[in-house]
């Protein structure tokens, strides 16, 4: 298959209902491409085709950066978050804020999974009990950076089945949390 890109663009005229190919190089009336090269046709039109994916690309990009120029992630959170604290206990905000998302999920209940007699026990810089050298090193890291820890409790393994998995670290709201969820400083 030839993967080069001809030259000029594809006009199509129709003759007697059946199409006939024309490749245009130097102006709009073009060379005719006889029936037998199926190729030509094919490899024009697909670079006509993709000019027009790419050009319409490109302007929905320019659209996107005019958009997110001045676009902050947290902006109707700080909506909430500037109004003053009278107004915001009159008012439901649209999306939850960090704090309240927070928050709640401190006040779930926590159920952590319980350390087997016989483990070695393994603790982090701060003091805490872990379960893996690996998790120490995560653990103390994160300590070290002053970046939240957590331990995310029980989560299903796989939907409708009776079985939970105890991740030794996870993410929420893009924040890795590891380690027990007791008495933690959450900011």
């Amino acid at each position: 298959m030839n993967t080069t890109v001809p030259e000029g663009h594809l006009r199509i005229s129709i003759d007697k209902n059946k199409p006939r190919y024309y490749q245009c190089i130097d102006d709009n009336k073009g060379v005719y491409i006889p029936r037998d090269n199926k190729e030509l046709p094919k490899r024009l039109a697909q670079k006509g085709y993709n000019k027009a994916v790419v050009k319409k690309g490109e302007a929905r990009l320019k659209q996107i950066k005019r958009i997110t120029k001045n676009y902050s992630d947290d902006e109707i959170e700080k909506i909430y978050t500037s109004m003053n604290k009278a107004r915001q206990l009159l008012v439901t905000p649209i999306e939850p804020t960090w704090d309240q998302l927070l928050t709640k999920w401190y006040e779930e209940e926590y159920h952590g999974k319980e350390f087997k007699e016989g483990t070695p026990l393994i603790l982090t810089e701060k003091g805490e009990r872990v379960r893996s050298k690996s998790e120490k090193i995560l653990a103390d890291y994160f300590y070290r950076k002053n970046i939240l820890r957590e331990e995310p409790g029980a989560v299903p393994a796989r939907p409708g089945l009776d079985l939970a998995a105890h991740p030794e670290c996870c993410f929420f709201q893009g924040i890795p949390w590891c380690g027990s969820r007791e008495g933690a400083d959450h900011r």
